[in-house]
């Protein structure tokens, strides 16, 4: 598939079981009042900001309606090998199949989308994320959070370990939760884009934790810094004293027949500089990669994440496009497989 420019606009494990309910629903229409109000401005403030700050303002207003989560999970010895599994509510699939939207997450078994949350490798906390969880199981996807163990204590590869360990450890257990192994999908931003791409590219990571040749159906990276130089900034301290970017950034060590990927850039980001897409799509291509990639127009670095939240829909994309893209990669799948 050739590289596709698009121009779009911008412990024992815990459960905690969210039904939907009138009361719920009235509570979300007034959470959605706030946020239309002075509550928004304060949310959009908070985003433009950065995260992890943001995420706790948009985490309250997140529904807490819909889904089961499964929280902490042990995938390794470590306090930072953790995980949360949020499980559509048969309520909210029911809703989701009789509202008439093409969603491949009303069959059974559930498609599930592996996420890894950025930080510069030294922050951030899968808790953060509760919006994407909720924004996943809205669209009928089981979604997975994981930890990982964080820099400069853990400089690479500590992070990227972690990352292929909980994928496996995914692919062995999510059918406990009504999911398949052959019916996972990453998706990572920023530092987490980059170290679900190393987990799935590079082919130490797929050796060292007896991955399959295809142990996602796709991957989605948005923002993701794949081929720095990292001796140049402060991000430096997340990787090996002497070490030499050609040995460690993906973009430099693609294996072939990598799964097929959607790239995504922020147009505003000033932090990520858009080379690394470019050159990460080329290094796949090259490798034999299908590869998309993409532009969400008007999002910054943080907002371009902010924006798979199903309250910030209209600040850009993002989820839109995420999701367009995850559904075809299903689609296809069916189609090959009847």
């Amino acid at each position: 598939m050739k590289l596709t420019p698009l121009k779009l606009r911008q412990q024992q494990p815990q459960s905690a079981h969210y039904k939907s309910s009138g009361s719920s629903n009235l509570i979300k229409n007034k959470v959605s009042r706030l946020v239309a109000s002075a509550g928004l401005s304060t949310l959009l403030s908070a985003c433009q900001s950065g995260l992890p700050s943001s995420t706790d303002v948009l985490n309250m207003v997140t529904p807490k309606s819909g889904f089961t989560l499964h929280q902490d999970i042990e995938y390794g010895s470590d306090p930072r090998h953790r995980l949360d599994i949020y499980v559509p509510t048969a309520e909210n699939l029911a809703e989701l199949k009789a509202s008439g939207k093409s969603l491949a997450g009303t069959s059974q078994p559930l498609p599930t989308v592996f996420f890894v949350h950025g930080g510069s490798w030294e922050m951030g906390n899968k808790s953060d994320y509760l919006f994407i969880g909720q924004s996943l199981t809205d669209a009928g996807y089981i979604a997975v959070l994981i930890n990982y163990r964080l820099a400069p204590e853990h400089p690479f590869p500590d992070y990227v370990n972690d990352t292929a360990q909980a994928l496996k450890f995914t692919r062995e257990n999510i059918q406990d939760y009504g999911g398949s192994a052959d019916k996972i999908l990453a998706l990572g931003h920023s530092a987490g884009a980059f170290n679900i791409v190393s987990a799935l590219d590079d082919p130490q990571f797929t050796t060292r934790f007896d991955l399959p040749d295809q142990p996602v159906m796709s991957v989605v990276g948005i923002a993701g810094p794949y081929g720095y130089d990292y001796r140049k900034f402060e991000s430096r301290t997340a990787f090996p004293p002497n070490s030499d970017p050609k040995d460690i950034m993906p973009v430099y060590n693609t294996r072939a027949n990598p799964v097929p990927h959607l790239l995504l850039t922020a147009e505003k980001d000033t932090l990520v500089g858009k080379n690394n897409t470019t050159e990460m799509a080329q290094s796949l291509r090259e490798q034999g990669g299908e590869v998309e990639v993409g532009v969400i127009e008007g999002a910054s670095h943080t907002t371009v994440i902010a924006a798979m939240a199903n309250r910030l829909k209209f600040i850009a994309d993002t989820r839109t496009v995420v999701l367009d893209y995850l559904g075809r990669q299903l689609a296809k799948d069916q189609g090959s497989n009847p």
